[in-house]
């Protein structure tokens, strides 16, 4: 089965029920939004692009970047989510002012492409590529700790997946669905197809000054936000605003929502909040309530139907609860990384080795420890940088934080360093005290202020860019 097929089918079922809802244009149906991909279809059919192919797009909307890599997928050929024109390819699709590839036909895009086709003007509907072993798209992980790796997902993996977060948690019908997370990443890619899968309406996300407003306007009933967007949300609403009654679920995504932004967000946003877990290599792992994870540090929530997880110690050994070790989990899809990018190792036995420490309770709650490539090691004591962030997250005037390691000039040990973004009634003599008298060995050495914590994409912290700022900042000359 084509990934794209329920699209058509709910453009033949219920073609008038909108797709996607644009502030800058109408509604597009699913009746217009499957013409839609029908049409782009054949633009990449007539430039040569064919089933197996590779297509990487390097354009600036995110309703386009989606778009596309639907209508490469209902061909058969695979796209990927490209800002190097080097990226190995057959074809490149760019927006206008973008690089062309110098290795491979480079197509350029406008906005044509996306307009839907007159009724009259459609024709024969496009046959879909039925291979469901195909490769439907090509995603990159976070990279926030190193090269990032890419996995594809055959058509069959993502209707896999798609269907098992439909069977943990369903969207509210009718669904209107709106993410801040972009499609460049795996996460927002694929919530946005499980939204048409489930024959929901996406509303399209603006600048997040207008969020607010687009949630009443278009009564969007799920939200999905990573925790340093939302907090940047809250902060900018005025007073009076909120929460939101057509809000059902608000999901968060990415990184952890701490107790202090999860109080707020119930007041000024909605008391529906959820937090899941999952990655990139093996889908949607964990689920619960925040308010069941409140005072639960690295509680992310219980696990999935279907889902089968371990915790095993360096040799492989199963754990006892509330025991914590290496995180490894039955994959779904995506058995090895694509190409060389990432190491085999991963995918083993039939097992996917996240890299995460954590600890399953005894009542079934997953708890996420950090990652092990993260783990800040001080003279022998080792802690994961996400315990540092929970503890002073609670300082008075710290808005975020991001705590990393960095290598002692004198020593083949870390250093503490730590990234901070302060608000009212911060006071750094108080911080350093605070710091000095909780965290001990661990008080940061390196402290930087920042106007924004570095996230990518999934809204994971960037700690290689904060690694590298606090390199460059120690061997700037003194002033």
């Amino acid at each position: 089965m084509n990934a794209t097929d329920p699209i058509r089918q709910h453009a033949r079922s219920t073609p008038d029920a909108p797709a996607f809802i644009l502030d800058d244009r109408p509604p597009l149906s699913y009746a217009d939004y499957d013409a839609v991909l029908d049409a782009i279809a054949r633009r990449l059919l007539d430039a040569g692009v064919r089933p197996g192919h590779s297509v990487a797009l390097a354009v600036h909307r995110d309703f386009a970047l989606f778009t596309l890599g639907l209508a490469l997928a209902r061909i058969g050929a695979t796209g990927f989510a490209s800002k190097a024109p080097e990226d190995p390819c057959d074809f490149r699709v760019v927006s206008r002012g973008v690089a062309p590839s110098p290795h491979a036909p480079t197509l350029q895009i406008d906005k044509q492409w996306f307009q839907a086709p007159a009724a009259g003007a459609r024709g024969a509907p496009l046959a879909t590529h039925q291979d469901g072993t195909a490769l439907f798209h090509i995603f990159r992980t976070s990279g926030t700790t190193g090269r990032a790796k890419a996995l594809g997902l055959s058509h069959d993996d993502i209707l896999s997946r798609a269907d098992r977060r439909r069977r943990a948690l369903p969207l509210p019908q009718p669904g209107r669905a709106m993410t801040k997370v972009r499609p460049a990443a795996s996460y927002g890619f694929q919530f946005l197809l499980r939204v048409l899968l489930e024959g929901g309406a996406i509303v399209d996300a603006p600048a997040l000054d207008d969020v607010p407003g687009a949630i009443g306007r278009h009564r969007v009933n799920y939200l999905v936000m990573p925790p340093g967007i939302l907090s940047a949300m809250i902060a900018r609403m005025p007073p009076g605003i909120g929460p939101f009654p057509s809000l059902e679920f608000v999901e968060i995504s990415g990184s952890r929502l701490t107790d202090q932004l999860a109080e707020l967000a119930f007041r000024r946003v909605s008391p529906n909040l959820i937090t899941l877990y999952g990655s990139t290599e093996a889908g949607l792992i964990a689920i619960g309530p925040v308010r069941d994870i409140l005072g639960i540090p690295g509680a992310v929530g219980r696990l999935i139907p279907g889902v089968v997880v371990q915790i095993v110690d360096d040799a492989g050994n199963p754990l006892p609860p509330d025991t914590e070790g290496t995180l490894r989990l039955r994959d779904d899809g995506g058995h090895s990384y694509y190409g060389d990018s990432g190491p085999a190792t991963a995918f083993r036995d039939g097992w996917f080795y996240s890299g995460d420490l954590a600890r399953l309770t005894h009542d079934g709650m997953l708890v996420i420890g950090g990652r092990a490539d993260q783990i800040i090691n001080v003279g022998g004591g080792k802690v994961a940088p996400e315990k540092l962030e929970h503890k002073v997250l609670a300082f008075p005037g710290v808005a975020d934080v991001a705590a990393f390691a960095v290598p002692s000039r004198t020593a083949n040990i870390d250093r503490v360093a730590m990234a901070i973004v302060i608000g009212p009634g911060f006071d750094f003599a108080t911080f350093q005290a605070r710091c000095r008298e909780e965290l001990g060995v661990f008080a940061p050495e390196t402290v930087l202020r920042m106007d924004a914590i570095p996230r990518n994409e999934n809204g994971k912290i960037n700690r290689q860019d904060l690694q590298a700022l606090a390199a460059a900042h120690a061997a700037a000359p003194a002033r």
